[in-house]
C-alpha cells in the first residue's frame, strides 16, 4: 500500500508568460520538472504550505495566493517509497521574473538541482517528465488570466 501525501504547487508566471519549473532528481525517485511546492507539514493548511515552499525553494515572501486552480492525484516514488500524492495547485502572476534563491539545505533535501523559466513553446518541446502531466496544454488558460476560478479543475488520477 502506498504512502499518502498531501502537497501543493504554485505555478509562477512572469510578465513574458514564462513559468518557473524546478528539476527534481534523486536516487530511487522519478526525475521531473515541476512548479515550486511540496508536502503539507503537520499543523499547516494548504495556503501556509504554499507560502512556506515558495520561501524555502524560491526565496519569495510576498506572494498573494488566490484560490487553487487545479487538483491532481498521482502515484510516484518519494524517497524510494511508492506514494499516492494529492496536489493542490495555485497560480500567481508576478510583476517580474525572479532568480530563485531557495535555501540550499531545503533544495538538496528535496532533490532540486536546477530551476528554469520556460516559455510555452519551449515547454511544448520538452521531452522530460513535467508535473502535473499535461501542464503545457493547461497553461494557455492561466496565461489568459484565469487565476481565480470558483472551483479548482480536477486533473484526474495518474
Amino acid at each position: 500500500m502506498p504512502d499518502v501525501r498531501k502537497a501543493v504547487r504554485v505555478v509562477l508566471i512572469e510578465p513574458a508568460d514564462r513559468v518557473l519549473l524546478l528539476w527534481h532528481s534523486r536516487p530511487h525517485d522519478d526525475d521531473h520538472w515541476a512548479p515550486p511546492g511540496g508536502g503539507v507539514e503537520p499543523g499547516e493548511d494548504l495556503h501556509q504550505t504554499a507560502c512556506r515552499e515558495l520561501r524555502e525553494e524560491i526565496g519569495l515572501t510576498d506572494i498573494v495566493l488566490r484560490r487553487p486552480v487545479w487538483t491532481w492525484l498521482h502515484r510516484f516514488s518519494y524517497n524510494g517509497t511508492p506514494t499516492l500524492q494529492h496536489e493542490t495547485i495555485y497560480a500567481v502572476r508576478l510583476a517580474r521574473a525572479v532568480e530563485p534563491r531557495g535555501a540550499p539545505g531545503e533544495l538538496v533535501a528535496d532533490g532540486i538541482v536546477s530551476a528554469r523559466w520556460w516559455s510555452l513553446r519551449d515547454l511544448a518541446r520538452c521531452r522530460d517528465d513535467v508535473w502535473p502531466h499535461g501542464l503545457v496544454a493547461l497553461l494557455p488558460q492561466l496565461l489568459r488570466g484565469d487565476l481565480d476560478p470558483e472551483q479548482p479543475a480536477d486533473l484526474g488520477y495518474e
